[in-house]
């Protein structure tokens, strides 16, 4: 009778493992209004609480992202979204750190296709025992084709101006791809090479071809190792955790400067300076200019110095570049904490 006790308790946990791994084998990205999620059905014994330890993700943001109370009840079946921010999912696969990257898709013409990957935590997911993680499917710009068939190149200054377009044109589709995860592919890029014939007549001169110059691009390039930070910052959760979920915030506008920080080029952590707000504050920071949004962490005070004259707050370079300014001072509006 012990024994029969034991073998269905055995199968009770084999179903119940395999009805985890059944729900959520097919993460697929979906994207509304408020920004990217996974959808995802309560199974027995559910709640937010669960369910954020399964996602990595804090409840009292799941609860307010499906317009639900974090203190009310959820339904067997009932399907809710998961937000997919900062803190749960990278579009860039990382190698090493705490977190067990589980691969995400989104669809094309009906296949599945990485579109990133589920930051969870080994130990509190069950999602964390999953198998190998693959690539994400980013299509590369092709290179130029030179075969046998392939007659000399008879102007170098213009292949190399086309060579260089072709790859700054391809950078900027990668890039694309890895901010937005539902983009399509990037389409494949051929170059062509110029070509003459072995022999020519004396008596005929062919008009040599006009050379094109690549046009210059001026890049910010990270201060640290790593690849580049896309988002509004690391310290977007602290900001909901501050003001109640944004319910609970006082508002400012001016100028805006900037000072050089190594922090926040690839890992999104924001830094500010600025008086009368307590160490530790996060500013939810708007670039009036295009209404780009990044969230920093209060360090101390504005130095009392000439450039930081008639500034509301001094944010770290790595900020100022994720908000797009052209200058070193702009006008912002600022939320944080009552």
């Amino acid at each position: 009778m012990k024994q029969f006790r034991l073998a269905m308790m055995g199968m009770v946990l084999l179903c119940g493992a395999v009805g985890v791994r059944a729900q959520t084998s097919e993460l697929i990205v979906q994207r509304d209004a408020g920004g990217l999620f996974l959808n995802h059905q309560v199974a027995p014994k559910e709640n937010f609480y669960s369910i954020g330890r399964l996602f990595n993700m804090n409840p009292k943001v799941i609860a307010p992202f499906n317009g639900l109370a974090l203190n009310g009840g959820l339904s067997i079946g009932q399907v809710i979204k998961i937000p997919l921010k900062d803190q749960n999912f990278t579009a860039v696969r990382k190698v090493g750190g705490p977190e067990v990257l589980v691969p995400v898709y989104r669809l094309s013409d009906g296949k599945k296709v990485v579109a990133g990957y589920l930051k969870v935590l080994k130990g509190q997911s069950a999602l964390a025992s999953g198998g190998p993680v693959p690539a994400p499917a980013v299509v590369s710009a092709a290179p130029p084709r030179h075969d046998a068939a392939s007659a000399p190149v008879t102007s170098p200054k213009a292949t190399t101006a086309q060579t260089t377009a072709a790859a700054a044109n391809a950078d900027q589709s990668a890039t694309n791809t890895a901010t937005d995860p539902l983009a399509a592919p990037p389409t494949q890029v051929h170059v062509t090479v110029p070509s003459t014939t072995a022999a020519t007549k004396k008596t005929h001169q062919p008009t040599p071809a006009p050379v094109v110059e690549a046009p210059a691009v001026t890049t910010t390039a990270p201060t640290s190792g790593g690849a580049r930070y896309s988002g509004e910052g690391a310290f977007h959760p602290d900001y909901l955790t501050q003001t109640d979920e944004g319910r609970k915030t006082k508002s400012a506008s001016g100028l805006a400067g900037v000072f050089k920080s190594t922090s926040g080029w690839d890992n999104g952590k924001f830094y500010a300076l600025m008086n009368n707000v307590s160490r530790g504050t996060v500013v939810k920071v708007t670039n009036l200019a295009n209404n780009r949004v990044v969230f920093v962490k209060v360090l101390g005070d504005i130095a009392d110095i000439r450039q930081n004259t008639g500034m509301l707050i001094v944010l770290s370079d790595a900020a100022v570049s994720q908000l797009g300014a052209g200058t070193d001072r702009f006008t912002t509006e600022l939320s944080f904490a009552k």
